[in-house]
């Protein structure tokens, strides 16, 4: 709101549109501040002092009646001036009274201001408290309905117990009867395991002659000149490896299913599944009868190349190549029940793993950097193609592609996805291999080193 403003000269209030630089109520009031300066303009109008009256405006026809009309004169110039100084006075008291009362009135305008203040801050804290007062409202009810959950899901809690400790005395008394089953499928299994372990032992014996008669042939290779001979020394040899291996192979489907029924035992007990030592024997047993079975295979294989090295004969048959043997992952195969030989991927892999070292050689020559994975001389290469057969199926399975249909799924936990998608892995495989084989420029044989 804007400051009153009054005149320098007479007091008065002057009006709220005039300019906010003036300071003169009327032009008389300049005129006096101009002629008089210093001095205020007395206000024979303000204040209760009486003005006398005046005399009369006669024309005096005689010196006398002059006479007369001048002392008149002059007694009502003194009355005017007495009367103007009372005049004068009561205006300056009034004029105390109006400061005093204008003091009051910035007084009682400031005692307002605050009090407005006062006001509007007792407000904001008035909206403060109510929302204060909303919020706790809110909060006691909310937690009052959440009182109110958690009572009704104890209650859904207790009576779940009450169901699980029905349930569980039932379990425990299925366990015990089940425990006793067990007893018996394990006696059971031990007779079955120690016709496995006399078995296995005539197969050691077995094997060890073949050893015995690979070593012969080893100190006799020197002699063994005509390849007739020694063609016909393979052949008998490996009717004998193949006739070991068929009761290798039977071996260890009999060792299979004595593990299966063992498990599935196990699992019915809800027991921990434990491996008796007697089928961890045999296992290892089978995995050094494959060992020496490979081993025995390599060293025909030399020995016939350095037959040939010496005499040419005519061109035999190729021999089928030996099935994929992972090597330090096959007992990983074997306790999933993955059967690493019908297997189409890792067959694959395997010329994928020779290709792409020879498409690193090619890159090393042309290239400034090399991205190809080279081939582990520490693995062999059926270890080398395991790896990466299960490494792409992770692969696939953690970021599926969008041109499949469908997610894929795990055939064989970790091993093998769906049809669809092993087909395709298939053809990823080949169209990186054909890729890599038209770069390097070997459109030739696909064949293993």
């Amino acid at each position: 709101m804007p400051a009153t403003r009054y005149c320098t000269q007479c007091d008065r209030r002057l009006p709220l549109c005039v300019r906010s630089d003036r300071r003169f109520c009327s032009s008389a009031c300049r005129v006096w501040a101009f002629r008089h300066p210093g001095q205020r303009r007395p206000n024979y109008g303000c204040g209760r002092v009486p003005l006398p009256n005046r005399p009369g405006q006669a024309q005096p026809k005689t010196l006398a009646a002059a006479k007369v009309a001048l002392s008149d004169a002059r007694r009502y110039a003194g009355r005017l001036e007495s009367a103007a100084r009372a005049q004068n006075t009561a205006e300056r008291s009034l004029l105390r009274e109006l400061d005093r009362l204008r003091a009051g009135l910035s007084d009682v305008q400031r005692d307002l201001a605050t009090a407005r203040e006062d006001h509007t801050h007792t407000e904001g804290r008035l909206r403060q408290s109510e929302e204060a007062r909303n919020t706790r409202a809110r909060e006691s009810y909310e937690r009052q309905r959440q009182i109110e959950r958690m009572q009704r899901r104890l209650r859904r809690t207790e009576s779940e117990l009450r169901r699980k400790q029905i349930e569980l005395a039932q379990v425990q008394a299925d366990f015990a009867n089940a425990r006793r089953g067990q007893e018996l499928h394990r006696a059971e299994h031990e007779r079955q395991l120690n016709e496995a372990h006399a078995q296995l032992q005539e197969i050691t014996r077995g094997r060890d002659e073949l050893m015995a008669q690979i070593q012969e042939l080893t100190a006799e290779r020197e002699r063994l000149r005509s390849r007739g001979e020694l063609a016909q020394l393979h052949d008998d040899l490996t009717a004998e490896i193949d006739a070991l291996t068929t009761q290798a192979d039977e071996q260890r489907q009999q060792t299979e299913q004595a593990e299966e029924e063992q498990a599935q035992a196990e699992e019915e007990t809800d027991a921990e599944p434990t491996q008796p030592p007697q089928v961890e024997l045999l296992q290892r047993r089978l995995q050094e009868e494959q060992d020496r079975r490979i081993a025995a295979e390599e060293r025909i294989a030399q020995l016939l190349n350095d037959s040939e090295a010496n005499s040419r004969p005519r061109a035999a048959a190729p021999s089928p190549s030996p099935p994929a043997l992972p090597g330090q992952y096959q007992r990983h195969a074997i306790a999933i029940g993955y059967d690493c030989t019908r297997d189409p991927l890792l067959a694959l892999m395997r010329d994928e793993v020779v290709a792409s070292d020879r498409y690193a050689d090619w890159q090393a020559r042309h290239r400034p950097r090399r991205a190809a994975r080279r081939r582990d001389p520490a693995q062999t290469l059926d270890e080398q193609a395991y790896a990466a057969a299960i490494a792409a199926r992770w692969r696939l399975i953690d970021h599926p592609h969008v041109c499949l249909l469908n997610r894929p799924t795990w055939r064989l936990l970790g091993c093998l996805l769906d049809e669809r998608s092993e087909a395709y892995l298939l053809t990823l495989t080949q169209e990186r291999m054909d890729e890599m084989r038209g770069r390097v420029g070997d459109n030739g044989s696909h064949s293993v080193p």
